[in-house]
């Protein structure tokens, strides 16, 4: 019995001893990962974004693109990745989805004209067209994230976008 007492407090010392070393290569990890990530953000704000249409091209930049954009530079990197080519402004964005929402009142309008005749022979016009192929693609677009599924909280923003262009 002296034994098994001896053998089962061996074996937690050594349980202890396992569960410390666990826990001490989980928070080196989490040193890395904040030495990584803190690296990553030195080297956006110092090498890449100063120099940004040199560096566009390079190894680095693609680089960091992949292992992730830290938070607080997402919308100055991906704006610089992006561009604006067609230098499309807030103001014509607020043009383009008025009429996307008038070409949607229509489409709603026209659908019910449609419905209520069934020997209605009503065409939908281009943009109506456009908006009902829309309402088919927008619950297979970005898929994976929760963000744009119906009911999600950038669903509305997705579908303005969507429409407007």
């Amino acid at each position: 019995d002296e034994r098994e007492f001896w053998f089962s407090e061996l074996n937690k010392i050594f349980e202890t001893a396992k569960a410390e070393q666990r826990e001490k290569r989980r928070q080196e990890k989490c040193l890395e990962k904040d030495f990584s990530m803190t690296e990553r953000r030195r080297q956006w704000l110092q090498d890449i974004l100063p120099n940004f249409e040199k560096m566009r091209e390079t190894k680095q930049c693609r680089s960091l693109c992949w292992l992730g954009v830290p938070t607080n530079l997402r919308v100055e990197v991906w704006r610089k990745c992006i561009g604006n080519q067609l230098q499309i402004t807030k103001e014509l964005y607020d043009i383009f989805r008025s009429h996307a929402q008038r070409a949607r009142r229509d489409l709603e309008k026209n659908l019910e004209i449609a419905m209520s005749d069934p020997n209605n022979q009503h065409t939908l016009l281009g943009s109506e067209s456009s908006l009902k192929v829309l309402d088919k693609d927008l619950p297979r677009t970005f898929r994976e994230l929760g963000f744009f599924h119906q009911g999600g909280p950038l669903e509305a923003q997705l579908r303005d976008v969507l429409e407007a262009y």
